[in-house]
């Protein structure tokens, strides 16, 4: 059953504003002109790597959880909680990511005789990869 048919246009306009983030995640500064993964020369911040992982995933997490409770008619305040429990969950999946993608990186490093800068490239590629 659709959102609309629920009447609740409001969860098509949450639902709605994720994929407009997704879309902007295509086209941050961390992506070349060809939509290729890219770290700027003079590195990610905290606050870059925690915006291109919200517009990546976190914002269709985060919007999902809300519009949940939107659906089940729970309270403005808990619709927040929910919104940033979905943030989070999507912050701690990217990190868990990049953490894992780096122990690879190393093994593939030391078995393979691959050099630092294709490992790296290979690194820089999955850790931007959208987990949808």
């Amino acid at each position: 059953m659709s959102a609309v048919v629920l009447g609740t246009w409001q969860v098509v306009e949450v639902i709605s504003t994720a994929i407009g983030d997704m879309m902007r995640g295509e086209f941050t500064a961390l992506r070349d002109c060809h939509g290729n993964a890219v770290v700027p020369a003079d590195g990610v911040s905290i606050s870059d790597w925690e915006q291109q992982t919200f517009l990546a995933s976190g914002s269709l997490i985060s919007r999902s959880c809300k519009a949940a409770l939107m659906l089940a008619h729970h309270s403005d305040a808990l619709q927040q909680k929910a919104y940033e429990f979905g943030r989070q969950i999507a912050l701690a999946y990217q990190v868990c990511v990049v953490f894992i993608t780096a122990m690879l990186c190393q093994v593939i490093t030391c078995v393979s005789g691959l050099t630092i800068p294709l490992v790296v490239s290979l690194y820089i590629s999955v850790i931007t990869v959208q987990h949808v």
